[in-house]
């Protein structure tokens, strides 16, 4: 098996639901002492992300390549550069109401913007998983035979999340 793989690094703010706790919600005080009570009303915050692309085959295309990194790259940015500096938020968030009536007011639509609304809280796992299944099928409509796809969201050095599966 061959496995080609490239990464990029996206800066990145995130909004979790308070089901979670600690810094990334929110809730813990400035001097980190004091922990309050877990609601909807959490800090967006952003990461500078490292994603990270393994795209294995058993098949070479007719150069003896994976597929030339020039263009997984393009395929990459593609999809991914909509998300350079974007807000990603759960359905039902608060704070999307803020953002439609201000875009509204503005005369923008929304969908235009890089504010994404996502069915499930944009955590690194949910973010593996999901842009696995949107480069699975990207990757496959480029022609290459995938045996298997990793997906890794590095949210700091210290921690990342990966989705993979055999194709």
């Amino acid at each position: 098996m061959y496995t080609l793989s490239t990464h990029i690094e996206l800066p990145i703010a995130h909004r979790l639901p308070g089901a979670y706790s600690g810094l990334c919600v929110g809730n813990v005080s400035r001097d980190g002492k004091e922990v309050f009570p877990k609601d909807d009303f959490g800090m967006a915050h952003g990461h500078n992300y490292v994603i990270t692309f393994k795209v294995s085959t058993n098949k070479m295309n007719e150069d003896f390549m994976v597929m030339d990194f020039k263009k997984v790259k393009k395929i990459i940015h593609e999809e991914m550069d909509q998300y350079d500096h974007s807000l990603i938020l759960k359905e039902g968030d608060a704070l999307i109401d803020f953002y439609k009536k201000g875009y509204a007011d503005r005369g923008i639509d929304i969908n235009k913007t890089r504010l994404f609304i996502w069915t499930q809280a944009p955590t690194a796992e949910y973010m593996s998983f999901y842009w696995f299944n949107v480069f699975k099928d990207r990757f496959t409509k480029e022609g290459i035979e995938l045996s298997h796809l990793a997906i890794t969201v590095e949210e700091t050095s210290h921690n990342s999340v990966t989705y993979e599966e055999d194709i």
